[in-house]
């Protein structure tokens, strides 16, 4: 799935392109380490955010109803910290990124109980990806179980996720929402190339 993606995102950008393509570190590798870029074609990382155009939501916790819709070029310069701070609040994303490692429906929010940051989100993976999917998760919890859940919803056909951001490489609250959700995608795309291995 991602492989066939990623190829048909790379051959757009090749036929758009003037004298370089944008293309973000991630893609840039994984594109070389599989061979589908090209050794003529210029590449340059492109000189805006990889979420500039996401569509995000400040929403509830306790009814869902949306606050307000944030302008992302502001709001992702807000701190992971905010929703420790707004107790009240989580914040739901949208983004095109997503739907390349088969995510949908994300939010961050902070769980008061536990003093931890979680994510919230759906994988658009096959039922039988299940053992292949928690023990992706189970290595990057250190093999605790507790720091994340992981059903599958037959209603909606996907994988009902929520996991501590603890397994995160470098997470820190200090970071930016623009820099927290790089390493979010960053961890469902390294999931995706995870899972393709085991096709």
């Amino acid at each position: 799935m991602l492989q066939n993606k990623m190829k048909t995102y790379i051959q757009h950008l090749i036929e758009e392109k003037t004298d370089a393509i944008g293309i973000y570190t991630t893609e840039k590798m994984y594109a070389e380490k599989n061979g589908f870029l090209p050794e003529n074609v210029k590449v340059e990382e492109p000189d805006f955010p990889r979420f500039a155009k996401a569509y995000l939501e400040r929403v509830n916790k306790e009814t869902e109803e949306l606050i307000s819709a944030e302008n992302p070029e502001s709001f992702l310069k807000e701190k992971a910290t905010y929703v420790k701070i707004n107790k009240s609040e989580f914040i739901y994303i949208e983004s095109d990124w997503f739907d390349y490692v088969g995510a949908e429906n994300i939010s961050f929010e902070h769980d008061d109980v536990f003093s931890t940051y979680k994510f919230l989100l759906g994988l658009k993976y096959k039922k039988a990806k299940g053992t292949a999917l928690k023990e992706y998760f189970l290595q990057k919890a250190g093999g605790d179980s507790e720091k994340f859940e992981v059903l599958f919803n037959d209603k909606d056909g996907m994988w009902d996720v929520n996991f501590d951001s603890a397994l995160l490489a470098d997470f820190s609250e200090e970071d930016a929402l623009e820099e927290m959700f790089e390493k979010l995608y960053s961890f469902l795309f390294q999931l995706a190339e995870a899972l393709e291995k085991t096709e």
